[in-house]
């Protein structure tokens, strides 16, 4: 009687150890295609940009230039946006003109305007951003003229 007994406790457990690495295995499985889905899925994990560099010209209005590498895939330019140091928006253009198309591994010049009139003094530091429509930001900071 003992016999029968000690064989059914090793058959358990043997099956417990079955359930247990079968179902971890299927976890596995579905954890990293799921995961392997969402990186490869998003867009922006392809694009990277840069200001090799920017200034800010006054005649009539204040003009924003920046020449902007891309150092990944195919991308385009949304918006440009000058803020202080501290990210306090000084001004946003969601049109700005230029190379806006800039293919993979070239620069292309971005130039945005703005009208309304701003009390900033001249030589204060200021931060120039640049917006991919994917949402990729690439930042330079210079002075204000």
């Amino acid at each position: 009687m003992n016999r029968k007994r000690s064989i059914s406790e090793i058959v358990a457990v043997v099956m417990l150890i079955i359930v247990a690495i079968s179902a971890s295995i299927l976890l596995y499985v579905w954890l990293n295609g799921l995961v392997g889905s969402v990186h490869y899925n998003d867009p922006s994990l392809y694009v990277k940009i840069e200001i090799t560099s920017a200034n800010i010209t006054h005649k009539n209005n204040y003009i924003v230039y920046a020449y902007v590498q891309n150092l990944g895939s195919a991308t385009s330019i949304s918006s440009v946006a000058v803020l202080y140091y501290n990210n306090s928006l000084i001004f946003f253009n969601n049109t700005p003109s230029g190379n806006l198309n800039i293919p993979p591994k070239s620069i292309g010049l971005i130039y945005a305007s703005n009208n309304t009139k701003v009390n900033i003094s001249p030589g204060t530091p200021v931060i120039i951003e640049v917006i991919t429509s994917n949402g990729v930001e690439a930042t330079y900071q210079t002075n204000w003229p």
